[in-house]
């Protein structure tokens, strides 16, 4: 039997950095998360770094947002607005509202207080 686990937001994958002595790296506990439950094969829509794929340890097959555009189109979705959910995503926000003729929306994460 092959499982393929469909990844559409791959969480914490900007944490892919060294963290403190002894914690898991976000991506890597996830991933050993998804191999343990079975998976044989990873399906991810536009990952924040394409060599997050190296983490795993089964194949994966990245696949790019910008197929969806025609289907959005197609549902004249009134208001429609693209938001980018921090400055690192803006490019590829961007790149979306334009081909969906959409305004786009960028969240400020420097104006959040954490408590």
């Amino acid at each position: 039997m092959r499982i393929t686990a469909v990844l559409p937001y791959y969480c914490y994958a900007r944490q892919a950095g060294k963290e403190q002595t002894r914690w898991a790296r976000s991506p890597k506990a996830r991933r050993d998360l998804l191999e343990t439950a079975g998976a044989s094969r990873a399906l991810t829509l536009d990952l924040h770094a394409p060599q997050i794929q190296g983490y795993f340890d089964v194949p994966v097959d990245h696949l790019y947002g910008a197929r969806c555009c025609r289907t959005f189109r197609q549902l004249n979705l009134p208001n429609l607005t693209v938001v980018s959910p921090d400055a690192g995503g803006v490019e590829r926000a961007r790149f979306f509202a334009k081909k969906l003729d959409a305004p786009l929306a960028i969240v400020d994460n420097a104006a959040w207080t954490w408590t």
